[in-house]
């Protein structure tokens, strides 16, 4: 039995190319061929012709176009099915996919409980210089073909299953009943890898290479297994697994965060990055290691050791004063806000010219307060509730997530732009006026003030729903009360 899965390559092709023929997985390099290069089995080389076929196909190279399908067959143990067994079926498979007119290059991993061919296969097809596209039914084309050769090779044929919402790993389907579930491995794996790591990029290369991507999406990380291209947020690995605690692994010590914008970086270079003390009009600067930086689009998060002093120097270098992490914070906003305390001030009502039209204004008004209340909270729900397949308390929960991690990059575009304001520097501004547009970035700001300013309201709405829903419990909880004392 087989199980074929197939995940898009956009980017770093040699990359995938090094993963899938990685020495350790394949018996040394035994297991891997290609149909299209005999004299070498350098990754880049592998790659660089593939990218040759893709410049020359009609339309060309497409910045984020696809530039091989990366097609996994995965083999059930109980089949016994031998290394070379499985590489040569993997060739057939390869061969009647891509109709023998597609660049591809096919490795056999024998590392995991399970034999498994990885294959990689240009988008280009070499006679007609047109690019494959893999629809919604290609995938079940390719696993009625990998069917159909399993059968021929007398293995077994896996049975079609309902389709759950989050399909099953490799791993699940085939060691689930031992309890070896993937994310217990991909704990293990981080676990691991951070402990190897000198700095965050550093860990992403190792856990990529391990078979494992992991990007960063505002104050979360997201890991993915390249073999299924299963995804999980590091809330549902657990509390060790967040950017805050893969950090403290990697430097071995309790940690603070500061966040910027790259407008912010006086100068880089390939160990160091230095930043402008916001509020010095960049006078002054701090000098950051690389490997304590992780960056998240614009904004770059820094960590810092909660005992190391940071080093203040002025425009040319020279030492002005040190600072504490704790210091920093008077330059740089906390990583974190309450946020519990979000409300909005209402305006007295003063229609009206007797005091009983008055009265009369203000209840209506109270009425209609209700009214936009209520109509708040359903919006609110629908938003973040339904929207998110969650409860009113993880919605609040992952609202709260995302106000903070929004907050923290406004707090880096506002201290870049005060900044750009405050330069005083006549040939700096010369310069930053190339790069630099004042009604955009402003534009740009006052977009995600928006943005956050909905979301607080919307907090604030599911919070107030939250109350009233619990209120209506006790409310009935008493009212079951005193019917069992009338009862008695």
């Amino acid at each position: 039995m087989a199980v074929v899965k197939v995940i898009q390559v956009k980017a770093n092709l040699a990359n995938a190319v090094a993963y899938i023929s990685n020495g350790a997985k394949t018996e040394g390099g035994t297991l891997v061929t290609t149909n299209y290069e005999i004299h070498t089995d350098d990754p880049q080389e592998l790659a660089a012709s593939m990218h040759q076929s893709i410049d020359e196909s009609i339309g060309g190279h497409v910045k984020g176009g696809v530039l091989a399908h990366h097609v996994i067959q995965s083999f059930d143990p109980t089949d016994h099915i031998t290394p070379e067994e499985a590489h040569r079926l993997g060739e057939e498979f390869a061969e009647e996919i891509s109709d023998g007119n597609h660049k591809y290059v096919i490795a056999t991993h024998v590392d995991r409980h399970h034999i498994h061919n990885h294959i990689l296969l240009c988008s280009v097809n070499d006679e007609t210089k047109r690019k494959m596209r893999v629809q919604k039914n290609t995938l079940h084309q390719w696993r009625e073909i990998s069917d159909r050769l399993c059968e021929a090779h007398k293995l077994s044929v896996i049975q079609s299953t309902p389709v759950r919402r989050y399909g099953k790993s490799m791993a699940e389907l085939y060691t689930g009943a031992r309890g070896e579930g993937r994310k217990d491995e991909i704990r293990t794996l981080i676990d691991a890898t951070a402990t190897r790591s000198k700095n965050f990029d550093e860990f992403k290369q190792l856990l990529t290479s391990s078979g494992v991507n992991v990007t960063v999406r505002g104050k979360h990380l997201t890991y993915q297994d390249q073999q299924t291209g299963f995804k999980i947020r590091d809330t549902k690995l657990g509390l060790a697994y967040n950017e805050e605690n893969v950090m403290a692994k990697i430097s071995r010590r309790a940690l603070h965060r500061i966040t910027f914008n790259e407008k912010q970086i006086a100068k880089r270079t390939d160990e160091t990055v230095s930043v402008w003390l916001p509020g010095t009009k960049h006078q002054e600067k701090i000098t950051i290691p690389l490997d304590r930086i992780v960056r998240d689009g614009k904004t770059l998060h820094a960590w810092l050791g909660e005992d190391t002093e940071q080093v203040v120097t002025d425009r040319r270098g020279n030492y002005v004063r040190r600072l504490l992490p704790d210091q920093i914070y008077d330059h740089f906003s906390p990583p974190d806000m309450d946020l519990t305390d979000i409300v909005t001030e209402k305006l007295p009502i003063t229609a009206g010219i007797s005091d009983a039209q008055r009265r009369y204004y203000a209840v209506q008004a109270v009425k209609l307060d209700r009214l936009r209340d209520s109509a708040r909270e359903l919006s609110a729900a629908q938003r973040w509730i339904r929207g998110w397949e969650t409860d009113l308390d993880k919605g609040i929960s992952q609202l709260t997530d995302l106000i903070t991690t929004e907050r923290a990059a406004f707090r880096a575009d506002v201290a870049a732009i005060a900044d750009e304001t405050e330069r005083d520097d006549q040939e700096d501004r010369a310069t930053a006026a190339k790069d630099w547009n004042d009604d955009a970035e402003l534009a740009h700001l006052g977009k995600r003030e928006h943005r956050i300013n909905e979301m607080q309201t919307d907090l604030k709405a599911l919070k107030r729903l939250r109350e009233r829903m619990l209120a209506q419990q006790e409310e009935r909880s008493r009212a079951r009360s005193k019917t069992r004392g009338i009862r008695r």
